[in-house]
């Protein structure tokens, strides 16, 4: 039996060698535990486990279909007359209705989420590009506005780093408030997301950092180019105008 199944029956005990009773559309009988196996995921990785018991195929209660399992080290899509033909060598009335590899199983089990996932991967990297365009666009405006304030400052002494520092930090304080404020949105989003991660905790601490900084470094970036325009000032040109 599965975990699932063991954990119903016999919660505080050890179930091997416990016996219970098991009935199907062929019958019924007792069955003695003889080994407790991992959950399974038959079809999709989000489903939630049954409980499963394993009978060998002579002692079944019910009718079922069979399945062979065959591990190659050959190309598995090759291999389907080559199959067919030795289970019909056992058993030519035995009819094999489908050959494929496991590749294809799982890919099929997973495709639904995995286009979710481009979805949601497609519209975030959308939305950084629009917030990236905007603090530039932000930044270029600033320094227009500012050019004559910041040609003053350096002629009356302040170094061009100072200036380059100046604009790159309130590029980044717009960008942290905006990366806070989506952590934010994000901690409790994530719960209505938690089907579609797979070995990932919603609030996976390394995910949430690594995405700030990422964020960080591409603010920054945008932040660069009007940041050495201002630095670039000539202070004589902008004193005297157009």
């Amino acid at each position: 039996m599965n975990e699932t199944l063991a954990r119903l029956f016999w919660p505080d005990r050890d179930p091997l060698g416990e016996r219970f009773e098991g009935s199907g559309p062929g019958g019924s009988g007792a069955i003695t535990v003889v080994g407790v196996v991992a959950d399974v995921k038959r079809r999709t990785l989000d489903e939630q486990t049954a409980p499963e018991a394993y009978l060998p195929h002579t002692q079944a209660f019910w009718n079922a279909d069979l399945y062979l399992t065959v591990r190659t080290e050959a190309d598995p899509a090759a291999l389907g007359g080559a199959l067919r033909r030795q289970v019909w060598e056992v058993d030519p009335t035995l009819p094999v209705t489908r050959v494929e590899p496991l590749t294809t199983r799982i890919s099929g089990s997973i495709a639904l989420p995995r286009v979710r996932t481009l979805v949601l991967v497609g519209l975030a990297v959308a939305a950084a590009l629009i917030a990236l365009v905007g603090i530039y666009g932000v930044l270029s405006f600033v320094v227009a506005e500012r050019e004559r304030e910041m040609a003053v400052r350096m002629a009356l002494g302040a170094a061009r780093e100072r200036v380059l520092a100046q604009v790159l930090r309130r590029g980044l304080a717009l960008a942290a408030a905006g990366v806070a404020l989506g952590m934010a949105s994000g901690a409790v989003a994530t719960r209505a997301l938690r089907s579609f991660l797979f070995g990932v905790e919603p609030l996976d601490g390394v995910t949430f950092a690594a995405t700030a900084l990422l964020l960080l470094a591409a603010a920054a970036a945008a932040s660069w180019v009007p940041a050495r325009r201002a630095a670039g000032v000539d202070p004589m040109r902008a004193l005297r105008g157009p």
